[in-house]
């Protein structure tokens, strides 16, 4: 990932490239939200470790609320 397009987002210094993952996915403490609108992906095949978060329903709703 670029610094460019790491640096537009609100808190950069919670992403993180594949590399650092792969080094520390089996830490206890780390979580891997996976978001997506669609299940099936994840279903078909996801980072171990990881949670699914529906971007429409999870989130969206709870903004709505």
């Amino acid at each position: 990932m670029s610094t460019k397009i790491i640096s537009q987002y609100a808190h950069p210094e919670v992403l993180v490239d594949t590399e650092w993952l792969a080094n520390h996915l089996h830490e206890p403490n780390l979580r891997i939200i996976e978001v997506d609108m669609m299940s099936q992906p994840y279903k078909n095949a996801h980072i171990p470790g990881s949670v699914f978060w529906n971007i429409l329903t999870d989130i969206l709703d709870l903004l709505h609320e």
